[in-house]
């Protein structure tokens, strides 16, 4: 009936826009420039599928790992060269790990990671688009810039990455 069909319709998921900025905050709720939170770390774990977080200019440091297993979008709203993701710190680890085949990590530059394979970014799944991934590096393994077992990579900018087999890529 046409009541079924609107109740199970209204049931579904949908996509929620949530926002990131530098002066943002992890207490607040995300769900406006005025409510941004600060670190993606944080955006990430409080997010699931179809949600989007809007990434503002500025530079984010990353103080460990970021694991998406979630199908969200990371989005650097005013383009890769106004968004900076950079590991903080000596200590050696990447900065994202890409394992949902409908995540999105989008206009985001992603620099400063050291891991074995993959000092920026492990993607086994899901889409790398329209990012630079600049200077990352690790003495030994295999991928520098991003260690790629599956997903796809569109229109990134690969360079100055280094890492014993594929500096920049290791497909």
């Amino acid at each position: 009936s046409i009541l079924a069909f609107f109740l199970l319709g209204s049931l579904t998921a949908s996509e929620t826009d949530y926002y990131l900025a530098e002066g943002g905050s992890d207490g607040k709720n995300g769900i406006s420039w005025e409510t941004a939170w600060r670190t993606i770390s944080n955006a990430v774990a409080n997010t699931t599928d179809d949600d989007v977080i809007l990434v503002s200019n500025g530079v984010y440091d990353v103080a460990r790992e970021i694991a998406v297993t979630n199908a969200v979008t990371l989005r650097g709203v005013w383009g890769r060269s106004a968004t900076v993701v950079r590991r903080s710190g000596t200590d050696a680890y990447r900065l994202f790990t890409v394992g949902n085949s409908n995540a999105l990590l989008e206009e985001l530059t992603v620099c400063n990671g050291s891991a074995v394979n993959g000092g920026a970014v492990w993607l086994s799944a899901g889409t790398l688009r329209d990012c630079s991934v600049v200077s990352n590096n690790y003495g030994g393994g295999s991928g520098g810039g991003v260690y790629a077992t599956g997903g796809a990579i569109l229109g990134c900018d690969v360079r100055a990455n280094y890492n014993v087999n594929g500096g920049g890529l290791c497909l």
